[in-house]
């Protein structure tokens, strides 16, 4: 990956390690300077980012992971496109909290409906608008880097191209100037009108943001692989933004809606609805699954009524890694890195929150931190008492499996499976061995017991009652699927 001078990437880091104090602000200010290049036009430093919506609040420790991760930037929901097409303004919106001085990027959103020849008078009224946001996001105790506007351009690219290029010539040259280009005009002639007026693009290649009509191109890497080709023709630095948000999509009644609030614990464990036949089959790089509802009954803030669709879709962490190991294998020169969407809330358990998002970054995979518990009990003659658990103690959850995964073994060789409490766990099987060796279901004399845990999310336990076996020490096991296909086989922890 190229990326400008090393001189350059060392006036940030310095920036960026000042910016809990006054003096980050002279640092940001004189880097910027350097790194134009004399007026040439600047060059923003490779690195990721995180988009924050308005109005959240960020703790120091988040931020401080995602810092070590190389997330070193955020992008800040500041703003919104208002007044007339030839007169537009940002009303500006409800900052997020952070607990220090932060360097960040305000976002601009909305829509523009001019035309070209109203492009300059334009530009000339949002330079003015901007130079207010950016004063009151200092005053708020941000550091503003640049300005992005994150803004659908219904008269077209050049027009819109035309604005941006207007407030170029008249802003602050010390901040950045980015612009979406979204996924579909990537191939527009019109394309290289917007991206030569801007310092970087931002461009949403993979996954999609809530609210977004349904596309199932955004989550193919090869589609994604695709785009990212045709962004190095354009020739200008970019930004990739990644949807980290998930969201669940209903469909009943003739009407449709969405949510990103709620878990899939909420969903797999539910007695409303039931996973829908080949569920595993419907993702393509992203983590997919249906449910059906089989009774009326309320869900994630839904009433639902028989025969309700439910589907959910998000990126796993694995995912992440796959995407940045296929964007490392091609030669581009114009990536400087990713811009994650977006910050989740602690209620948004569909999306990846920052310690998935760091997991995804470090150079170790992901996994689930499975721990299998056993608990020896009073033994009463020859039946031996126990009660078993496992636990995810991280942020990583297991794969949603129903059929040869995601148990916890309890074998009696030369006894039996007796009395059996099967606890938190959602179903069990009482099984034997074949005279090929074999499991096969055995309601006399079962050798073997699985407790099935169908699925285990973040910091999730599940525990069995009181298991007996009779004629013999009982052995403990267990087995989950992982997101990324890896079966994780458990031994027991602690045996007392």
């Amino acid at each position: 990956m190229r990326r400008g001078s090393s001189s350059c990437r060392r006036w940030w880091s310095r920036a960026g390690a000042a910016s809990h104090a006054v003096a980050g602000l002279f640092l940001l200010a004189l880097g910027v300077l350097a790194c134009s290049g004399g007026g040439k036009g600047l060059e923003k430093p490779a690195g990721s980012a995180l988009f924050v919506e308005s109005g959240t609040t960020l703790p120091d420790p988040a931020l401080s992971a995602l810092e070590d991760a190389g997330v070193e930037e955020l992008f800040v929901a500041a703003g919104q496109l208002a007044g007339s097409a030839v007169a537009p303004v940002v009303e500006a919106g409800s900052l997020p909290t952070s607990p220090r001085r932060t360097s960040a990027t305000l976002v601009i959103r909305g829509r523009w409906h001019g035309s070209r020849d109203q492009a300059e008078a334009a530009g000339r009224s949002l330079a003015a608008s901007v130079t207010q946001l950016t004063s009151k996001a200092r005053e708020a105790g941000w550091i503003p880097l640049g300005l992005h506007f994150d803004v659908d351009a219904a008269s077209g690219l050049e027009a819109w191209g035309a604005v941006v290029g207007q407030l170029r010539q008249t802003m602050d040259r010390t901040l950045f100037l980015s612009a979406k280009l979204r996924r579909e005009e990537l191939n527009l002639p019109q394309a290289a009108a917007l991206a030569d007026v801007v310092d970087f693009l931002v461009v949403p290649l993979y996954g999609q943001r809530p609210g977004e009509r349904e596309e199932k191109g955004a989550w193919d890497l090869a589609q994604v692989e695709a785009g990212l080709k045709r962004l190095e023709e354009l020739g200008r630095d970019y930004l990739v933004e990644v949807a980290t948000v998930g969201r669940v999509l209903k469909v009943g009644g003739g009407a449709s809606d969405e949510t990103t609030v709620g878990s899939l614990s909420d969903l797999v464990r539910s007695p409303v609805v039931e996973l829908s036949h080949g569920f595993t089959l419907e993702a393509i790089d992203a983590r997919t699954f249906s449910f059906v509802a089989g009774k009326p009954g309320r869900l994630l803030g839904w009433s639902l009524n028989s025969g309700d669709a439910l589907k959910m879709i998000r990126l796993g962490s694995h995912n992440v890694e796959e995407y940045r190991r296929r964007a490392g294998t091609l030669e581009l020169n114009h990536r400087l890195g990713d811009l994650f969407y977006r910050w989740a809330e602690e209620e948004e358990g569909f999306s990846l929150s920052v310690a998935n998002l760091v997991s995804a970054l470090a150079a170790a995979p992901a996994q689930a931190d499975l721990h299998l518990n056993v608990e020896t009990l009073d033994n009463r003659g020859s039946t031996r008492r126990y009660r078993v658990a496992v636990e995810n103690r991280g942020a990583e959850p297991t794969d949603v499996a129903v059929l040869s995964s995601n148990f916890v073994e309890v074998a009696a060789p030369g006894g039996t499976i007796g009395k059996v409490d099967a606890g938190e766990f959602a179903r069990w099987q009482l099984l034997r061995r074949g005279r090929r060796g074999k499991l096969v279901r055995s309601f006399r004399k079962a050798t073997v017991l699985r407790l099935h845990a169908t699925y285990l999310g973040p910091f999730e336990r599940q525990e069995s009652g009181i298991i007996e076996v009779v004629g013999a020490p009982g052995e403990v096991r267990a087995e989950f699927l992982l997101p990324d296909g890896i079966d994780l086989e458990l031994t027991p922890e602690e045996a007392q």
